[in-house]
């Protein structure tokens, strides 16, 4: 008896918090209001609101310059590849 209460007040209290943490849908008005609300830094808790959209275009940009940086390394090492190969022909001409 005492096993299935356990259960029953897991589940509930599970079931409960799952939606207490669920998004809730913003229609186009609500969406309108919030933004004309960011703009005149109306909205509640602005700074942290403000923190929050700073921490995500930092994130952005972190990965774009993850990006550049990845195409800047591809680079680079075929150009110490074209150098190795260029050296080694300069050996082997060297050599002859």
């Amino acid at each position: 008896m005492k096993r299935s209460t356990l259960l029953l007040v897991t589940l509930l209290s599970g079931a409960l918090f799952v939606g207490a943490c669920a998004k809730k849908d913003e229609g186009p008005i609500e969406r309108a209001v919030d933004k004309t609300k960011d703009a005149l830094d109306a909205r509640d808790h602005e700074a942290i609101k403000d923190a929050a959209e700073d921490v995500q275009d930092a994130g952005k940009d972190l990965k774009d310059a993850a990006k550049e940086l990845g195409a800047a390394a591809k680079d680079a090492a075929a150009d110490v590849k074209d150098a190795a190969k260029g050296a080694a022909a300069d050996v082997k001409d060297a050599v002859k």
